[in-house]
């Protein structure tokens, strides 16, 4: 169930430049690191090139096959590192806590307003704060790479960055508290994206 619905969840994440392939390229630097398999480098590689030509020129898209292939990826590299035992799954919900609080944030406020959960519209954090930029004269391209770079470094780079300088060993319960933070800082986000875009 978590799988599928990462997988639908980082789908919908792809509308940002840089935004689901640079969360993938943490997932397989942890991947990495945990297993020293040349695997992960080889995926790292070819991610990180195409995060790089998303990001700058803003004309290649994963598209929806890309997005469920590595989302599929992230979520099953996941799965593994846990099921080995070292770790905490709070710190893995923590890479993954972009698209999986924006996923079930939506799924909420189309519940609350009566509309289809299954109804496409672009009420994600990351087309708010994309339509933020713009607003304030940031071009689209650029706005476009800001919104998936930053949503990217808020979310899943802030936990990479604790875990390879070891400020929270892997199995602590303290992951816990840090993807909580996170969820409430993500939600307060968005309403106040919300509220500033209806005035």
């Amino acid at each position: 169930l978590c799988v599928v619905g990462y997988i639908n969840a980082g789908n919908m994440a792809d509308g940002a430049n840089g935004l689901l392939s640079t969360i993938a390229i943490a997932v397989l630097v942890v991947g990495y690191l945990q297993t020293g398999s040349l695997v992960f480098i080889a995926l790292m590689v070819s991610t990180i090139v195409f995060s790089l030509f998303n990001v700058v020129t803003g004309s290649m898209f994963l598209g929806d096959s890309g997005a469920y292939f590595l989302s599929a990826l992230m979520a099953l590299i996941c799965v593994d590192l846990y099921i080995q035992g070292n770790s905490s799954v709070w710190f893995y919900a923590c890479l993954l806590s972009y698209p999986c609080v924006e996923l079930i944030r939506v799924l909420y406020v189309r519940c609350k307003l009566g509309t289809s959960l299954l109804a496409a519209d672009n009420n994600h954090l990351h087309n708010m704060l994309f339509e933020k930029l713009k607003g304030l004269g940031v071009s689209p391209l650029v706005g476009n790479t800001c919104t998936g770079l930053s949503l990217a470094t808020f979310s899943t780079l802030m936990p990479l960055a604790g875990y390879l300088l070891d400020l929270l060993p892997l199995n602590s319960l303290a992951w816990l508290w840090v993807f909580c933070s996170y969820c409430v800082a993500h939600v307060l986000l968005a309403q106040y994206l919300e509220s500033s875009g209806k005035s």
